[in-house]
């Protein structure tokens, strides 16, 4: 039987959400106080970098540890555990758990295939932040924060065609990289997801409280969390629309987290499949 006060462990995929909500939202206060109440801790994972993970946490208010870049690195905060952890690098405060090599190899891959290839490429680290602002869409603030990256290289084939990304692609799998598609950008990284840094962080959550009950939600129908055991929140998954509500989905994450707790099962994922997830 899992106790109704066992932490509930929420990894939680931000991709779809705005970088920060309305300053002041009267539904916060109350919202935050519900889960440091229920013990319910959130995890933010997302394909953003380290600084727009930062911004999203501090609008929310919201200060356990995160994974960015695609599962590049888990930041910590120090001493959150109440001690160091193992081959952890201490920086801004975290101790970063790393999964890739650092920014600059990346940046050199995608060079060196774009040479190999004989393919132009329009790379982030060439692109100033107006440029990055004007093709993604973004203000200037938070085209500074995702040009803040430490593992990965989103990049842009130029003219190429469909045949021509294939073999970019290929070239770059040949180097231990890979490529995934993040709106007009390819993005060259190092790691196959979050599924690594989730794994590690479920261990040092057991480790640091025993008994958790852990769960994943927002990763539009992938199981990112194979290998880690956990309920599958399907029913707060992120739908696509213009204007989405953050508080209202993470209000929504409580709700099934306390749908789990109360069916009182100890197998998570029986009480998933009874609950319809």
């Amino acid at each position: 039987m899992v106790a109704s006060s066992s932490p509930a462990l929420v990894f939680a995929a931000i991709d779809g959400l705005p970088l920060a909500i309305d300053d002041g939202h009267r539904r916060l206060p109350p919202l935050l106080a519900a889960l440091a109440a229920e013990r319910i801790v959130i995890v933010f994972t997302s394909a953003r970098t380290r600084a727009e993970m930062e911004r999203f946490r501090q609008s929310i208010g919201i200060f356990h540890p995160f994974v960015c870049e695609e599962g590049a690195a888990a930041f910590v905060p120090a001493r959150y555990f109440g001690s160091d952890l193992h081959n952890a690098r201490c920086v801004g405060g975290y101790q970063a758990i790393e999964f890739a090599p650092g920014y600059d190899a990346a940046v050199a891959a995608v060079r060196r295939a774009s040479a190999q290839l004989r393919t132009a490429v329009r790379q982030f680290a060439d692109m100033s932040i107006e440029e990055v602002a004007r093709e993604c869409g973004l203000s200037l603030l938070d085209a500074r924060l995702a040009k803040l990256r430490e593992y990965g290289e989103p990049f842009r084939l130029t003219g190429a065609t469909p045949d021509a990304e294939r073999r970019f692609r290929r070239t770059l799998s040949a180097s231990g990289m890979r490529c995934s598609r993040h709106g007009g950008f390819l993005h060259a990284t190092w790691v196959d997801g979050p599924r690594a840094a989730m794994a590690v962080l479920k261990t040092l959550y057991r480790t640091a409280f025993g008994a958790v009950v852990t769960a994943s939600t927002g990763f539009s129908g992938e199981r990112a969390a194979d290998g880690v055991a956990h309920v599958d929140l399907d029913s707060v998954r992120l739908v696509d629309a213009p204007a989405r509500d953050t508080l209202g989905w993470i209000e929504a994450v409580v709700a099934r987290v306390r749908r789990v707790r109360d069916a009182g099962l100890s197998q998570p994922a029986v009480a998933a499949a009874r609950m319809g997830a």
